[in-house]
């Protein structure tokens, strides 16, 4: 079974961020399709807070991406 398509979400003041971002990068390194979204001015869990545009977008990104990946 091959490794699937990934999306990476990073929130800027996550306290994991750094773990992120060389996940992200392990994973390109490793010949893996990934693709890495970044919101700088966030918090770690922010898109359970729906009040915030940025939590819409996200939830909207991997709406998007699922569909490319199932239509693939």
């Amino acid at each position: 079974m091959d490794f699937p398509k990934t999306i990476v979400f990073v929130a800027g003041f996550d306290a994991l961020v750094d773990w992120q971002k060389r996940y992200y990068e392990w994973l390109k390194k490793s010949g893996k399709e990934a693709y890495l979204v970044e919101y700088p001015n966030m918090c770690h869990g922010f898109y359970v807070f729906p009040e915030l545009p940025e939590s819409e977008q996200l939830l909207s990104e991997v709406k998007d991406f699922t569909h490319k990946v199932i239509e693939c």
